[in-house]
């Protein structure tokens, strides 16, 4: 899968998100790594030649296994300002829109589901300063710093409540402002982005 979580461009109109798989032939290595290390003051320096060892056969490549996202088309299809994408257990895929404050889900086969907030402050609303879609196992998170709160909801998009205390919005701000790579980075206790909002809003302090 291929989607940026934090991209540095605004999109000002309209956004494809394409779904792309990376395949790696098993061809033979053409030869072994002619490249040297060196010492530099303690510091190991890796030089490599102009030449990999990747034969032809051998290289990586992209094939796009789904494409969510229309030019012209359904608004559901349409997107401002995509700012996070995550995915559940059953191939689920939930996409943040900032611009529209709201996060839209599609099916395995790409096809719009339902949508999970929208613009204002009410129950399940969002504010001006949606941050991202976590899919947990039972549950999805919409942090909405707008509003000083992280709403939950069920998969199919039914509020669950929302959590407002400080350790959750505290938790929230660093995933969205600090965390330069979600999903990918663990904390000392071998955490990553979503366990650790998780952990904070289901045992806050702990």
């Amino acid at each position: 899968m291929f989607a940026t979580r934090r991209p540095t461009a605004r999109l000002t109109a309209l956004a494809l998100l394409p779904i792309v798989a990376i395949a790696c032939s098993t061809g033979d290595t053409a030869s072994t790594w002619a490249g040297t290390v060196t010492d530099s003051a303690g510091v190991q320096v890796v030089h490599n030649p102009l030449e990999g060892i990747w034969g032809p056969r051998d290289a990586w490549a992209l094939e796009e296994v789904l494409s969510i996202g229309e030019l012209l088309g359904e608004p559901e299809y349409q997107f401002g300002q995509i700012i996070s994408v995550d995915t559940d257990d059953a191939g689920n895929v939930y996409i943040a829109d900032f611009q529209a404050q709201e996060a839209r889900v599609f099916d395995s086969e790409g096809l719009y589901t339902h949508t999970i907030g929208g613009a204002g402050a009410g129950p399940s609303e969002i504010g001006m300063g949606l941050s991202g879609v976590f899919a947990l196992p039972d549950e999805v998170f919409v942090p909405d710093i707008g509003n000083g709160r992280i709403n939950r909801c069920a998969h199919d998009g039914e509020l669950l409540g929302d959590d407002t205390h400080a350790g959750a919005v505290g938790e929230l701000v660093h995933l969205t402002l600090v965390s330069p790579l979600l999903d990918g980075q663990r904390d000392q206790r071998g955490e990553n982005d979503h366990q650790r909002l998780e952990r904070e809003l289901r045992q806050p302090g702990q």
